[in-house]
């Protein structure tokens, strides 16, 4: 007996199945996201996504755990993502979680359940790159932050207001110490008026009463659906306007002088500079060891020269608070190898023994570069130059909790008590008998103070006569969001400029 039965419509439904499972696991790996199916340790399938991600090169091996996952991902991480994985009770809701690759990339990882059998806690794990995203997030919080400092060290009040809510959305120190004098109330009022007038971006002053007014400057930003608002106290009254003039008139005087100064040490800065190219020039053409060693002292005056009239230049520009500083971050360690190294001609010469010593291999600041070196060299150049023969020069930088210390220590003549406390003061010199036994205007101190003032250093001495003195300079050891090696900066320093710090050295 036969029994013909119609499978077509069977037949029919099992090609369809097949070819929607092709359609989805194309789906599947077509994603630009991590795909895992698991059951606890077992994994079940993942597409080719996964091995991208984790970097994984064994093409020949198809099964997997979750525990080999494991071995892909960074240690510091890796607990955590077995036990997030393997050890994690099932919920209704997602587990969102972040890990990193042993290659460093950070991945997004999303559990969900699935509801595909009773018995078997199954669940689909995706992974997603989100390196690029957290880099570039971690830049704009940074800028923020740099932005954020600028705007609380301005001289000026600064408000941002929500055009919707009218609410002050952020405020800056200046205008919180303005509103304990003047009330909340009264800055919205002014601040209204200037924005029902369609007065944006003008500055509008305004009494405030018999002795101030203030300044108020409303801008519109319509992208951000913000205004942004400037405001300055301004004291008005006849004692301030009489102590302004003589100020004005102060500042007129010293500014003469400092133009005079400059103007002068110009001119003469001028003919030094081309005085130098010419025995540059004059080096070079010369085999006679006569003439070159009258061109070397020649060259060793004109440096001298040109080292006092850069003092001068740093003095005037300091004293009237018109000093530039180029801030770069640099590695401390490297800038003193440099000094050290390009000092080693006067130290040999000199039979002085040199050594460097620091705490650390590398140690980051965020400083001006070339006035710190002014500072070394100026201090370095007194331990040579007021030391005896076969002395002792130690240079060390240590890292502290507080501070980073720069320590220049000599065993020279040292520095009677009571007259430390003289020794940074413009063209000082301790004693007569100090000028007889080394050359210079007593300005390598008083500049190098200066220096550090300006950049917030601390510079003191320690010493005693007859034994040698001890220089620190103390840079306060904070975070600072610069202090990052991918803003470092390597710094070289030229021969020239050493040997022009060091011209009042005369070598026997």
């Amino acid at each position: 007996m036969f029994i013909f039965n119609n499978v077509t419509d069977i037949h029919n439904k099992k090609l369809e199945i097949k070819h929607n499972k092709e359609n989805y696991k194309k789906l599947v790996e077509a994603l630009d996201d991590g795909i895992v199916i698991a059951d606890k340790n077992d994994i079940y399938y993942m597409n080719k996504k996964i091995k991208e991600l984790l970097n994984i090169k064994d093409k020949n091996k198809d099964v997997f755990k979750i525990e080999d996952l494991a071995n892909y991902i960074k240690s510091s991480y890796k607990n955590e993502f077995v036990k997030n994985i393997i050890t994690a009770h099932f919920n209704e809701e997602p587990k969102i979680w972040v890990t990193k690759t042993i290659q460093n990339k950070k991945l997004k990882v999303i559990e969900n359940k699935l509801a595909i059998d009773k018995v078997k806690n199954i669940k689909m794990i995706m992974f997603s790159d989100i390196t690029e995203n957290q880099n570039l997030l971690d830049d704009i919080v940074e800028s923020e932050k740099i932005y954020r400092v600028l705007l609380e060290s301005l001289p000026d009040g600064i408000v941002m207001i929500d055009k919707k809510s009218n609410k002050h959305i952020y405020k800056n120190k200046y205008i919180i110490e303005v509103f304990k004098k003047i009330k909340t109330e009264k800055f919205n009022n002014m601040v209204n008026d200037c924005i029902e007038s369609g007065d944006f971006d003008t500055v509008n002053i305004i009494n405030l009463n018999e002795k101030e007014s203030a300044s108020i400057v409303v801008s519109n930003i319509a992208e951000q659906n913000i205004y942004i608002v400037i405001f300055k106290m301004i004291r008005e009254n006849n004692k301030a306007n009489n102590q302004r003039s003589s100020l004005e008139r102060i500042q007129q005087n010293e500014a003469f002088k400092t133009q005079f100064y400059k103007d002068v040490v110009d001119k003469i800065q001028e003919p030094v500079n081309e005085m130098i190219r010419e025995n540059k020039f004059m080096d070079s053409q010369t085999n006679s060891s006569i003439i070159d060693s009258h061109i070397c002292l020649v060259r060793q005056n004109l440096y001298r020269l040109k080292k006092v009239l850069d003092n001068i230049n740093n003095i005037m520009d300091i004293e009237n608070y018109s000093y530039d500083l180029d801030y770069t971050v640099f590695d401390l360690v490297q800038l003193l190898k440099q000094i050290v190294n390009l000092s080693k001609y006067y130290i040999d010469r000199k039979n002085f023994i040199i050594n460097l010593e620091f705490s650390d291999d590398e140690i980051l600041v965020y400083l001006d570069s070339v006035k710190l070196q002014k500072i070394i060299l100026n201090i370095l150049s007194n331990a040579i130059k007021f030391s005896k023969k076969n002395g002792t020069i130690k240079v060390s930088v240590e890292k502290k909790l507080d501070f980073i210390v720069i320590n220049i220590k000599d065993n020279g003549i040292g520095i009677p008590k009571d007259k430390v406390d003289f020794i940074f003061g413009s063209f000082n010199q301790i004693d007569k008998s100090l000028t007889r036994l080394a050359e210079g205007m007593g300005m390598g101190l008083c500049i190098a103070k200066k220096l550090a003032d300006i950049q917030g250093l601390y510079l003191n001495v320690e010493s005693e006569e007859n034994k040698g003195s001890q220089f620190k300079i103390l840079i306060k050891n904070t975070k600072n969001s610069f202090l990052d090696f991918k803003y470092k900066k390597d710094i070289h320093i030229s021969k020239e400029f050493v040997d022009i710090q060091f011209s009042d050295i005369y070598l026997n």
